[in-house]
């Protein structure tokens, strides 16, 4: 794999979920996430290279006042994630809130 990531990526403490909006259902949940990206390991194989997605986060507990945030995703790749069963999958954010880009870097100064 090409590692062209501008920055740097956060383990996420805590199950932070993620749901597809368009579909209504868990995908699955956070690996890590940077300002720019995230990897998500996702429960099945239904998630290719160039997909585009609504998803919304869950956080275990509020971040800046917010349970959640949502954002539009492109699939940049996807692998058999090694001891879980599913598939490690990585994104580009191409579709966020100024508020909820904000919640990011705070997630991320703050792990």
């Amino acid at each position: 794999m090409d590692n062209r990531r501008v920055a740097v990526r956060k383990m996420t403490e805590g199950l932070i979920e993620v749901l597809d909006l368009t579909r209504g259902e868990t995908v699955g949940h956070l690996a890590n996430i940077s300002t720019g990206g995230f990897m998500l390991v996702a429960r099945d194989q239904d998630i290719h290279p160039n997909m585009v997605f609504q998803f919304r986060f869950f956080f275990p507990k509020p971040i800046m006042g917010q349970d959640t945030i949502d954002c539009g995703a492109e699939s940049l790749w996807s692998d058999p994630a090694m001891g879980e069963q599913g598939y490690w999958v990585g994104f580009q954010i191409i579709d966020i809130s100024e508020q909820d880009a904000g919640v990011i870097e705070y997630l991320i100064e703050h792990l």
